[in-house]
């Protein structure tokens, strides 16, 4: 079977929303720092930590669309993932974009199975087939 297309999910934009969550969630923690400024250098190592872990984890995802089904594959550190979904399984398609979905020019494709489950694709970009 032959790959037709394949790629990981995109990353800058999970960057700059997590810069943009670690400062509207540290002006929540800017008035304790105030009185106990380690709260707030423990706050963002946690923070940082988490946003580092999220990241791998996204970045081990692989997303291949193969001529008749969907693979998924997850190689990490706790082992490895493999998820395939034919065409036939597929009973609806989504496409999501935010607003920094829309200046990064990326989205999702959320798919729905017959078993009610969705599978999200974060793409890197849209292209239009003509």
């Amino acid at each position: 079977m032959s790959v037709l297309w394949s790629g990981k999910p995109y990353i800058k934009k999970t960057i700059v929303k997590a810069f943009i969550l670690y400062i509207i969630l540290g002006l929540f923690f800017i008035w304790i720092a105030i009185y106990i400024p380690q709260v707030f250098i423990i706050y963002t190592i946690l923070v940082w930590i988490f946003i580092g872990f999220y990241i791998y984890w996204k970045r081990a995802h692989t997303y291949y669309l193969m001529e008749n089904s969907v693979l998924i594959t997850r190689n990490w550190i706790f082992g490895k993932y493999q998820r395939e979904f034919t065409f036939d399984r597929i009973q609806n398609v989504r496409v999501q974009q935010g607003l920094l979905a829309k200046i990064f020019n990326c989205g999702s494709l959320v798919l729905v199975t017959t078993s009610r489950l969705e599978v999200v694709f974060s793409r890197s970009s849209y292209t239009n087939a003509s």
